[in-house]
């Protein structure tokens, strides 16, 4: 693991700590499955969060070789069972993992004012093997992207222009970026978002415009393309967009060839929330 403050001891300590205040909250709330007999996991359910996120944060691209580095490293901190038990009781905490994602965003939505949305594709196979793929069949689909043709999904977000993540939605490859906005602003109110051209129509507009979101976006080719300074700059300050893709995509793995499972893809959710 990189010698990084976000993978500090302190740091880790505060991952435990944020995930185990949001467990005891919620806990009691869930409905539990009747016990199918056999010894429970040696990890709980705040053990298994934490290392899910510093998995992430480790740099180390597949669960396999953070397994021996988490044996070696913090085998007197977890109780940790063996590699395929490891790799069940992460893919378990899934739900658990998108429960936490919703009130980390929510906490953000509330500190941090809405800048920009876009999307990007997550292949989870090269586009000549859509056809041979298995893991994701049935649920991913074939898109087109600026980058070409693609099989997979798509992530839309809403990010502030600290570079926060305000609000994310995951669709398969061949939904349009128009049809998950409103679910993205649901929450949001009285602000000026920047968009790409392809996430606006007249209807879309009308609807946003009635709670105060006011979508500003970049002409098209058979628009008038007379701009100030001021909105010249407010269009090309979307890249904060595209800066927090790439640390998901090619820092964090986030666009993984690698899953065996589907529960082992939407791992990308504990990437979310690192």
């Amino acid at each position: 693991m990189l010698p990084t403050p976000n993978n500090s001891i302190e740091f880790s300590i505060f991952i435990y700590l944020y995930f185990d205040q949001i467990w005891q909250k919620i806990k009691t709330k869930l409905v539990t499955q009747k016990n199918k007999g056999g010894r429970h996991s040696s990890l709980t359910v705040v053990d298994t969060l934490t290392l899910g996120c510093l998995f992430v944060l480790s740099g180390i691209p597949t669960i396999k070789r953070f397994y021996e580095f988490a044996v070696s490293t913090w085998g007197s901190w977890f109780h940790l069972p063996n590699y395929g038990n490891f790799v069940a009781a992460i893919n378990r905490c899934i739900g658990l993992a998108t429960i936490c994602l919703q009130n980390l965003l929510r906490l953000f939505r509330e500190n941090f004012s809405a800048h920009a949305i876009d999307s990007t594709c997550l292949p989870v196979c090269k586009i000549k093997r859509e056809y041979s793929h298995k893991v994701c069949r049935g649920l991913a689909c074939k898109g087109y992207s600026t980058m070409g043709w693609f099989f997979g999904f798509k992530l839309h977000a809403v990010v502030s222009k600290e570079g926060h993540l305000l609000s994310v939605v995951i669709t398969k490859g061949s939904v349009d970026d128009r049809v998950p906005v409103e679910k993205l602003v649901s929450d949001l109110a009285d602000c000026l978002i920047v968009v790409d051209a392809g996430c606006i129509s007249k209807v879309l507009q009308a609807k946003l415009l009635r709670k105060g979101i006011h979508l500003f976006y970049a002409t098209k080719k058979n628009m008038k393309k007379l701009m100030t300074n001021f909105q010249h700059c407010l269009l090309k300050s979307r890249q904060i967009v595209e800066t927090v893709f790439g640390v998901l995509k090619e820092r964090m793995n986030m666009a993984s060839h690698l899953s065996r499972s589907i529960d082992g893809h939407f791992e990308c959710l504990a990437k979310l929330l690192a």
